[in-house]
């Protein structure tokens, strides 16, 4: 996994935190989106590079209350594939208005990925 730079919108943060993470097809893992506890946010969504809200407690990809935090929802993301990949949205509402943050998926295909370092380590040891 890769992740750059811290990232929050002020009422909102995400953890671990970034707003890039790459990972290769197959893994697994989860981001938390927590509220500033002093905001009074509500309505904590996560929605998908289309648009769409996750509402799913199960399955690949579903979201479900932080074991960490109490105010936040993770978003779990179970043998990710390269059609997951994208920007995904977190969501709350803090003193009527929406507030989002927001991290850009990046999906590696793994077998491609091991067949060009086989490749250039097996090219790179023949030129000696």
């Amino acid at each position: 996994m890769y992740n750059a730079m811290k990232c929050s919108s002020g009422h909102l943060r995400l953890e671990p935190a970034g707003d890039f993470y790459a990972f290769f097809t197959g893994d697994s893992f989860f981001i938390t989106c927590i509220p500033d506890p002093s905001s009074g946010a509500t309505r904590l969504t996560w929605q998908t590079p289309n648009g769409r809200d996750i509402t799913h407690t199960r399955g690949r990809v579903h979201v479900e209350p932080s074991a960490h935090n109490i105010l936040g929802l993770e978003l779990v993301v179970e043998e990710v594939r390269y059609k997951d990949q994208g920007t995904f949205t977190c969501s709350a509402v803090v003193d009527g208005r929406e507030t989002t943050i927001k991290f850009n998926l990046k999906v590696y295909v793994e077998t491609l990925f091991e067949f060009l370092m086989s490749s250039n380590w097996q090219n790179l040891g023949s030129q000696y």
